[in-house]
């Protein structure tokens, strides 16, 4: 611990995101808000994307630093910008909403789709639906069974799963041949098709 104190002192930002982490969670020192938020604003002055998403999370529900829903998007836009898929979630959700940004699905479906790119399902299931039903971005059905299918084959099962297969046979039904072929090249060449 005297270790990782020394070296943020000295200006590593990942031993202050780690300091300030420890701090936040409690875990092998005592909880302290402020000081987990002092590290962790060290860190995300560097470019820490982690702790820029956690300020942005902390500005977002108010603790340890005002609830401001502005903070917390540009917390967010400089580590979604650095490509972390959270903080590239989050921000397409304060878009969607218009939490500390004018609300623009479009805009949201932006950074819903760097943050699905990624590969987490639960992610391409919410974007495969933007695609299905056409919310903030041009209905397509063959992204919409991309995204939906990649979910449906990799979400746990369970209810999301179910709806995730429900919703791109939905999707299926609704391309051409041609487009059924094109989907289904697009699903067996992801992940090197996509780039977050």
């Amino acid at each position: 611990m005297a270790l990782l104190r020394q070296q943020a002192v000295q200006g590593a930002q990942e031993a202050q995101y780690r300091l300030g982490l420890l701090a936040l969670t409690g875990e092998g020192v005592p909880h302290d808000m402020s000081a987990a938020v002092q590290w962790l604003q060290r860190a995300a002055a560097q470019g820490h994307p982690e702790a820029q998403r956690l300020l942005g999370q902390l500005s977002l529900t108010g603790q340890g630093l005002p609830r401001n829903a502005t903070v917390a998007a540009a917390w967010y836009r400089r580590a979604a910008e650095q490509g972390d898929p959270e903080a590239q979630w989050q921000l397409g959700r304060l878009y969607q909403t218009g939490q500390g940004v004018p609300r623009n699905e479009a805009e949201a479906a932006t950074w819903y789709h760097r943050a699905a790119a990624h590969g987490d399902p639960e992610r391409q299931w919410h974007l495969g639906l933007k695609y299905l039903h056409g919310w903030g971005v041009p209905q397509d059905s063959v992204q919409a069974y991309l995204w939906l299918s990649l979910a449906a084959t990799h979400l746990p099962s369970g209810p999301l799963r179910v709806q995730a297969a429900r919703a791109s046979r939905q999707a299926a039904q609704k391309m051409t041949p041609a487009q059924w072929t094109r989907a289904q090249a697009l699903v067996r060449q992801w992940p090197s098709q996509t780039t977050p």
